[in-house]
């Protein structure tokens, strides 16, 4: 009888070992993952503000070469209304 109670404990400090181990395993990989997801998070703001202002600049491009563009049609416009004539 001392010895099944003898191995029962010792397979029960082996089983809570192992759940041990696997359990620490798992939290050291949680926390790597947390700030892998971090650094992710704070790349993708980075990224964001960095796209609103280029697009911004491309906005105001695209607003400037509009107007360049109305003022060319509306000049071709008048030079073939000038050869109609």
């Amino acid at each position: 009888m001392t010895w099944e109670i003898f191995l029962g404990i010792v397979a029960l400090v082996g089983f809570t070992g192992t759940v041990g181990t696997w359990i620490s395993k798992l939290s050291k990989t949680l926390g790597i993952l947390e700030n892998t997801i971090g650094i992710l998070n704070r790349t993708i703001d980075e990224f964001k503000r960095s796209s609103h202002t280029t697009h911004e600049k491309l906005f105001e491009r695209l607003t400037k070469d509009e107007k360049t563009i109305e003022n060319h049609e509306g000049r071709i416009k008048n030079l073939e209304n000038e050869r109609r004539k």
